[in-house]
């Protein structure tokens, strides 16, 4: 990868990476056995970049291409299960107060074929877009924080499988929901 902080308000990362797997284990659902992959490959580039715009208000953004792939073997040329092509994600983060930061982030991921689908004759699952906004408050070490995930209640499955008959089986992703802590950094 290649990192450039050169221009000091703007932080870039692209990485590429490359994974050849061999057997690689997966579930069956026709055997109801762990059975290996002969060949596999994934790679893909990953883009990431941080800016400061301006005092207390900065912005990060995230994108993933990769592809995934099935080398040799009954699934040769197919592309693997559960695996998106495109991920982004953006984020603006504020701190209108001394230790108060504010975060408003919009995620995306694409379309992928269902677990279990590895001949990719289902339909793929459809791409998704979700708004978090998050809060935290720092006093000394201690930092308090609350989110809301999936802030516009966007209905989608986070997950497919094809079941033993083929048919496919639905995991749908939770709908807003609220998150909130503390941590301590030492």
């Amino acid at each position: 990868g290649i990192k450039d902080n050169f221009f000091a308000p703007l932080k870039v990362n692209v990485s590429y990476y490359l994974i050849d797997n061999k057997n690689k284990i997966y579930y069956d659902p026709v055997s109801f056995t762990n059975s290996n992959y002969h060949h596999t490959v994934q790679h893909g580039l990953e883009l990431e970049a941080h800016v400061d715009i301006i005092d207390k208000i900065s912005a990060d953004f995230a994108y993933t291409f990769q592809k995934a792939f099935f080398v040799g073997g009954k699934f040769a040329s197919k592309s693997i299960p559960a695996v998106p092509k495109n991920k982004i994600s953006a984020q603006i983060n504020v701190e209108p107060l001394d230790n108060v930061n504010v975060n408003l982030g919009i995620n995306y991921v694409g379309s992928r074929y269902m677990l279990s689908d590895q001949m990719n004759n289902v339909s793929k699952l459809e791409s998704h877009v979700t708004v978090d906004l998050g809060l935290s408050y720092k006093i000394k070490n201690i930092r308090i924080f609350g989110s809301i995930k999936n802030i516009l209640n966007e209905k989608y499955y986070s997950s497919a499988v094809k079941n033993w008959l083929g048919n496919p089986a639905f995991y749908p992703a939770p709908e807003r929901t609220f998150e909130g802590g503390v941590s301590v950094e030492f």
